[in-house]
């Protein structure tokens, strides 16, 4: 199973954006990764918070590598919690006039907060990704994979202030073993 990571760079005041280092990490993990991640295929790519880049670079790389799941995180700095997010909202049609008012994410949003708050992590569902960069990438991503097979959708992560790296990484370590285990799971079905 391929896994597609995308985090965001610095912007405003936030001089350390949290799911810039989940992509370096997902990209530094190599042959060190942790077994339990099974074998997945990972890589990640670090977007500009920018409206009119940040799609169409994550779309590039999504192309070229053929992902089975898309997994794009930000930073929510007044969150105290990892939060899966549950709708992309096309405001007023302003990102889209053609598509759906929402989208939902396709990711198992129960099982990860289930595996997260079974390590002891904060997690919990989110109605709202906002209405910056997040969301419209969010948005772009569930549309443009809206009649495919790729499960996709957008994780915000709290500041490092919230949630230090440790837990972070555990958060992480727990979302990628939740689609480990999937990916088992539906291997195992497939041999029957």
């Amino acid at each position: 199973m391929r896994v597609l990571v995308s985090g965001f760079g610095p912007f405003l005041e936030e001089k350390v954006n949290p799911s810039e280092s989940i992509v370096s990490f997902v990209n530094s993990a190599g042959l060190n990764r942790p077994k339990n991640w099974g074998a997945l295929e990972v890589r990640g790519v670090i977007l500009p918070v920018d409206f009119d880049e940040a799609f169409p670079q994550l779309e590039k790389i999504r192309a070229e590598f053929q992902p089975d799941v898309v997994l794009s995180f930000g930073l929510a700095s007044g969150r105290s919690a990892i939060e899966i997010e549950q709708l992309a909202i096309n405001f007023r049609g302003a990102i889209d006039s053609e598509a759906p008012i929402s989208l939902p994410t396709t990711l198992p949003s129960e099982t990860l907060i289930n595996d997260l708050l079974a390590r002891g992590i904060a997690a919990r569902a989110s109605m709202s990704a906002g209405t910056y960069v997040c969301n419209h990438l969010f948005f772009k991503l569930q549309d443009r994979l809206r009649f495919t097979r790729v499960r996709s959708g957008f994780i915000h992560v709290p500041s490092f202030e919230h949630l230090p790296w440790p837990q972070l990484e555990a958060a992480i370590d727990s979302i990628f073993t939740t689609f480990a285990a999937e990916n088992t799971f539906r291997s195992a079905l497939l041999k029957r």
